[in-house]
C-alpha cells in the first residue's frame, strides 16, 4: 500500500472534473480558480490508516481514511454555494462522487474506493487581500 500513489490517484481523478485543479498535496499557496481546487488531505478520524483488517490471522485489507477539500472563491456567495452543489451532485459533469469512484482501482493502487459523504458548504478562510472561500469536505475511504 503506498499512501503517496493512493493520493496522487485522487487528484488524478478530481483533475478530470472541468474548471477544478487538484492536488495530492496542500499546496504553499492554493488559490482556486475559476472551478476552485481540490486538497487529499488527512481525514478527522482517530487512524488515518488501519491496518490487518478482515482477516483472523491479523493480515488483510488496509483502509486508508482521507478527505477532498473543495474550495471555490466566494465573489457571489449564492454562485459560490452553487458550485459546491454541483461537487456534491451525482450523475452530473461536476460530481466528486462519480470522479472518484469511477475508477477504484486507482490504477491498480486499491482494491475499492468509497466515498463516504460530503459535508455542509461553509466559509473556508479569507485572504489578507480580503478574498473570501468556501468550502466543502468529502469523506474518502480506499481499500488496499
Amino acid at each position: 500500500m503506498d499512501l503517496h500513489a493512493i493520493r496522487q490517484a485522487l487528484a488524478d481523478l478530481l483533475n478530470a472534473i472541468p474548471d477544478l485543479r487538484a492536488y495530492a498535496y496542500t499546496p504553499t499557496s492554493p488559490r482556486p480558480g475559476q472551478g476552485g481546487l481540490a486538497i487529499i488531505d488527512e481525514a478527522d478520524d482517530d487512524q488515518m490508516v488501519s491496518y490487518h483488517q478482515g482477516s483472523s490471522l491479523g493480515m488483510g485489507l488496509v483502509t486508508v481514511y482521507l478527505k477532498a477539500i473543495i474550495i471555490v472563491a466566494a465573489l457571489d456567495v449564492a454562485g459560490a454555494q452553487q458550485l459546491l452543489d454541483d461537487y456534491r451532485s451525482i450523475g452530473t459533469p461536476k460530481s466528486i462522487t462519480d470522479a472518484l469512484e469511477s475508477m477504484p482501482s486507482l490504477n491498480g493502487v486499491a482494491q475499492s474506493v468509497l466515498v463516504r459523504g460530503a459535508g455542509p458548504a461553509m466559509e473556508y478562510d479569507t485572504a489578507a487581500d480580503g478574498r473570501r472561500f468556501w468550502s466543502v469536505e468529502f469523506a474518502i475511504e480506499v481499500f488496499a
